[in-house]
């Protein structure tokens, strides 16, 4: 059972979460609460308990400072906040903390389990994870990998601890690299690269061992040569490689001298790999410069706004801007926070909308599993955005009729009372708009209409009907005919896919 500890201040609170939910059925088992932050954080230290539901403001000690004495711990539990602060700055504390969710009171059963099913799942996947490394360790002591790749595999899955250490590991499998770099390979099938190796390190004066498990290569030289030139010999290496092999993605990690520093080039060189994939490009990419104990370096939050808004085509600057913050971060749990930053500062591209994320957008982004997911997922998520953007370059008068459409689409209004209002002739204005926007009045409110009624699917509370009318829509048969031709789906097929 996964063990699960509620902080809360609030005594009526406090018990409502620990009723709220059949635990057992979850997986779960409650194994203490605390009233405030100061006897959480020894709370969980007594206990170490895997999940943690805190408030995020009490007195004296707050749920933020709780978590951050936390971090330091061997295995943080996984963290759901709550609060009754509708503050995307408290949740944007707690998602750079690693918070597995943000809720609002009053709480919700539906979102408090789903929160928890989410925690659950997390942990299952580390498990899973540590079950796998721990059996891939089993199989490679039982396989019939030379003592050299034995080595080398272990320092990769590893590289903790003193450099001299590290080095008498590999001595003791006769390899004494003076420079070396890691590169990771993505390809189908099964490659049969053994008898390619021998002839790459001849042409390029370099060592390699293929570690077939995690499908690495780990290249190097017992010569003193500067970095420079065994880089360029690296690449050139892989780059005949990849030829040999056909379609394939290689990331290769910059060249460094310390053992210690193997599994950070190992993270690079996925990353380099993982990018080129999402970007459907069959290549070489080295991987970015880093200093030693550098963190990986922010996206620029600003900078890729800025880029996913210009001139292009939407599916391609979506896999740009996805592949650049999975280059960088390294991670799909970090590309997920990234992810939910940038989203957030779209929104306010839009002056029109609420300025903060919608917890459903905040999930489904949580829900996101592979880099190709949350490419398609930013798509779908900039296209109204982009649209926006798109009629920016429209006359004033063209923005005006847009703005009124965009603020009068509950009414039924026609292109006669657009274009009375306006004091121009009808024909007039719907010229004007099609020759500006690419689009008729028509397909323009029916665009504005929908978009909004996805918006209102999402809040459960309200009918289908109630939707049809709130969008302007006074025939529910109609309004389902015209929600399915634009989407594809019914509206409650809608709302059952994105609630």
């Amino acid at each position: 059972m996964i063990r699960v500890a509620v902080i809360e201040d609030n005594y009526y609170t406090r018990q409502a979460i620990l009723r709220a939910i059949d635990w057992a059925a979850l997986g779960c088992v409650v194994v203490g609460e605390a009233p405030d932050g100061l006897e959480g954080e020894r709370l969980i230290r007594r206990e170490s308990p895997q999940i943690v539901v805190t408030d995020i403001r009490m007195p004296g000690y707050s749920g933020i400072e709780m978590v951050q004495n936390l971090s330091a711990l061997p295995s943080p539990p996984k963290v759901i906040a709550v609060t009754g602060y509708q503050s995307f700055a408290y949740a944007q504390s707690f998602l750079k903390l690693g918070a597995v969710d943000y809720l609002l009171k009053p709480l919700k059963t539906e979102e408090l389990c789903e929160a928890v099913r989410r925690a659950v799942g997390l942990i299952r996947q580390e498990e899973e994870a540590k079950e796998e490394l721990s059996s891939l360790h089993t199989e490679l002591s039982r396989s019939r990998l030379s003592l050299r790749a034995q080595a080398l595999f272990a320092l990769l899955l590893d590289s903790s601890g003193k450099e001299e250490e590290l080095r008498l590991r590999l001595q003791k499998a006769g390899i004494a690299p003076a420079v070396y770099a890691v590169a990771k390979l993505i390809i189908p099938g099964v490659p049969a690269l053994e008898g390619l190796l021998p002839a790459l390190e001849r042409g390029y004066s370099l060592k390699i061992c293929y570690l077939a498990p995690e499908r690495q290569l780990f290249l190097w030289s017992e010569r003193p040569v500067s970095p420079e030139r065994f880089c360029a010999r690296a690449l050139e290496a892989m780059g005949s490689l990849r030829q040999k092999l056909g379609e394939c993605q290689i990331g290769l990690s910059r060249p460094a001298k310390e053992l210690r520093q193997a599994d950070g080039c190992c993270d690079r060189a996925k990353g380099a790999a993982e990018a080129l994939r999402l970007r459907g490009e069959a290549a070489v990419s080295l991987a970015a410069a880093r200093e030693e104990g550098e963190l990986p370096e922010a996206p620029d939050i600003a900078g890729l706004c800025r880029s996913l808004l210009a001139p292009g085509e939407p599916a391609a600057l979506a896999r740009t801007a996805v592949g650049g913050i999975v280059e960088s971060t390294g991670s799909i749990y970090a590309m997920q926070n990234c992810l939910i930053q940038l989203c957030q500062a779209l929104l306010r591209e839009r002056p029109d909308k609420d300025k903060e994320l919608p917890r459903q957008v905040i999930r489904k982004i949580r829900d996101l599993s592979s880099a190709g997911e949350a490419a398609q997922f930013l798509e779908e998520f900039l296209a109204p955005l982009r649209e926006r953007e798109q009629y920016e370059e429209c006359s004033p008068l063209v923005r005006a009729a847009l703005s009124y459409i965009g603020s009068h689409y509950q009414e039924e209004i026609t292109l006669q009372t657009l274009a009375d209002t306006f004091f121009l002739a009808p024909a007039y204005l719907s010229t004007l708009i099609k020759r500006q926007t690419g689009k008729g009045f028509v397909d323009l409110l029916t665009g504005v209409r929908i978009e909004r009624a996805k918006e209102l699917l999402r809040d459960v509370r309200l009918q289908v009907q109630q939707v049809s009318q709130q969008v302007g829509y006074r025939d529910y048969a109609y309004f389902y005919q015209v929600f399915k031709k634009q989407t594809g789906l019914s509206p409650k097929e809608y709302r059952q896919q994105n609630c």
